[in-house]
């Protein structure tokens, strides 16, 4: 779990992201608040999303899925919980956090998951937060590698001296599995010997 000590302190704010009032967790080295959690009141806002606020004022959301020690049955009004669920808590509260990033970027376009890991990570959120959040994704099908391939296939402009090699290792390279990029090419008609052929084509040749 992630340990405070590590960490050192961490304080609950309130952060404007780009331009939404999203309530965030971010990290205060320099805060010297207690580092347990009193929780003010809770409420869920989804079957599986809740807010929590604080008695110190600030509040955030995190996903149940997102709590590997800590039980939502122990996150109820009144509640001081100790280091660890602190930890745990307040982890969750960031994949929430990663979540809602990718969640902006996908919102702007179809992303793979390997290129979207590599934005996330340099906005400087760990790999691990990512990793769940974008598994998150991925089971909702917000996030989907296939569908991203077949985007980036129907908008690539493609002339005649490209072929399968040249375009599977595109997709390779942007992160796409062989399995998923090959059965993308197979399913727009995209030809061993490099020429693209399409359905009404490949009809009339039968």
């Amino acid at each position: 779990h992630l340990k405070l000590t590590d960490i050192l302190h961490v304080t609950l704010v309130w952060l404007n992201v780009r331009n939404t009032d999203r309530k965030v967790l971010v990290v205060d080295s320099s805060s010297q608040n207690d580092r347990k959690l009193e929780i003010s009141t809770t409420r869920w806002v989804s079957k599986d999303c809740m807010e929590i606020t604080t008695v110190s004022g600030p509040s955030f959301f995190l996903r149940e899925i997102y709590l590997s020690c800590v039980s939502v049955t122990d996150i109820v009004e009144g509640a001081v919980l100790n280091e660890d669920q602190t930890a745990d808590i307040i982890e969750a509260g960031f994949c929430f956090v990663v979540e809602q990033k990718a969640l902006e970027y996908l919102n702007r376009s179809e992303q793979c998951s390997f290129n979207l890991k590599r934005k996330l990570l340099a906005k400087g959120h760990s790999k691990k937060c990512i990793d769940l959040a974008l598994a998150y994704l991925e089971s909702k099908n917000y996030l989907s590698d296939e569908r991203f391939a077949r985007v980036w296939k129907k908008k690539k402009k493609i002339n005649h001296s490209e072929g399968r090699i040249k375009l599977l290792s595109e997709l390779l390279v942007r992160g796409i599995s062989k399995n998923i990029a090959e059965k993308v090419l197979d399913d727009f008609g995209v030809c061993i010997v490099g020429r693209i052929t399409n359905y009404s084509d490949k009809k009339h040749s039968q």
